[in-house]
């Protein structure tokens, strides 16, 4: 933390927050957690390499979202790909559906777990039958004409989780649609990481 420009003692709850390294004049490099994203004003879901306002200095190393406490949700990132450590995060916290009622082209937010500049997401999704068959399909937002991402599972049968990369919009939401062969089932999805 002695490296960390300013470090913040508590991060603000349910925030995205950014990393940049940079040069204080010396030899020694220091670090930013930052608010600001690495985007312009007037491009805000274009990626830069640089913070807003900073194009001489402040260099992007990458992005972490806090929780409801303002922890870091744990995840590993590497070469632009972040993934969700679930087995660190608390009970259902990478959870962005959980619906036990059948829908139409429904969107489906994103926007907790993928940055404001990211636009591919990687999904989690898991359907348990009842007494039909249950389905959960994913769809690029607005566009139901070619599933994405499907997972169905018969009468009393619980998949195995099927994973999957969509794409999703500038306000990083996708469209979600529940069907059942009967009156119950439920399904579930998880963001599992995306890619800068």
């Amino acid at each position: 933390l002695t490296k960390v420009d300013g470090a913040p003692a508590n991060l603000a709850s349910n925030s995205w927050y950014y990393v940049y390294v940079y040069s204080n004049g010396t030899t020694t490099a220091q670090f930013q957690i930052s608010l600001d994203p690495p985007t312009e004003s007037a491009a805000p879901t274009v990626v830069t390499g640089y913070k807003r306002g900073q194009t001489a200095n402040y260099r992007y190393l990458g992005c972490f979202p806090t929780d409801s406490a303002g922890n870091p949700i744990p995840m590993r990132a590497a070469r632009g790909r972040y993934v969700y450590r679930r087995s660190a995060c608390a009970s259902n916290e990478t959870r962005v559906l959980n619906t036990s009622a059948a829908a139409g082209a429904t969107n489906l937010s994103l926007a907790a777990l993928v940055p404001p500049h990211a636009r591919l997401a990687t999904l989690s999704l898991i359907v348990t039958g009842g007494d039909g068959f249950c389905g959960l399909t994913i769809y690029t937002d607005g566009d139901t004409s070619d599933a994405t991402l499907q997972a169905r599972a018969e009468a009393g049968i619980t998949t195995s989780p099927v994973v999957g990369d969509v794409e999703a919009s500038s306000a990083q939401v996708v469209d979600r649609v529940v069907t059942f062969g009967g009156t119950t089932g439920t399904a579930v999805a998880h963001v599992h990481g995306f890619y800068e």
